[in-house]
């Protein structure tokens, strides 16, 4: 109506561009899960998005992989283990306005035993969202000792419950002092 000549107009054009810009978020319960088990993945703030596309590929390392595939520098370092698409799942969406915000869920299906790279890609592009994803049927119980004598652990199949002869924990103290 007042053109290019109102001074606010840019302000006006920015405001429009945040609330339309492409957008997702995504949660799953467990970055660690049981051989077979499928895990709901919770999509919301999503906008904006024709289609979204979660590939899951095999990662060729051991668990203890300590390397972040969301960073540049952890997924060049993981990029040359994958071991080709285990899964893909996409999703189209229409009818959602520009700047209308909705709300989806995708099922991680049940995996065999390894480590996995969780991938979800979006059109319009957003920024791509890797995590690392392990299944396995290991699991280990801290005990605190009484009289504040340490703490006893266990290793046990997640399955049967019975103890795993002969396993070995690497413990990692991540305490940090401000």
């Amino acid at each position: 109506r007042w053109g290019r000549s109102w001074p606010r107009l840019a302000t006006l054009s920015n405001e429009r561009e945040e609330i339309t810009n492409p957008q997702f978020r995504l949660s799953y319960d467990l970055q660690v899960s049981l051989p077979g088990k499928s895990q709901k993945v919770t999509l919301s703030d999503m906008r904006n998005l024709q289609s979204l596309t979660m590939t899951v590929y095999r990662v060729n390392c051991r668990g203890d992989f300590n390397e972040s595939p969301d960073t540049k520098n952890g997924y060049e370092k993981i990029e040359p283990l994958l071991d080709g698409v285990v899964y893909e799942q996409k999703r189209e969406y229409t009818g959602h306005q520009p700047y209308e915000e909705f709300e989806d869920s995708l099922t991680l299906e049940g995996l065999p035993v390894g480590v996995y790279l969780v991938e979800l890609r979006s059109n319009p592009s957003t920024k791509i969202v890797r995590h690392l994803y392990h299944v396995t049927d290991v699991y280990t119980i801290a005990e605190d000792q009484p009289n504040h004598e340490g703490v006893r652990y266990v290793v046990v199949n997640a399955t049967t419950g019975q103890p795993i002869a002969g396993a070995q924990l690497r413990i990692w103290d991540y305490t940090t002092y401000a």
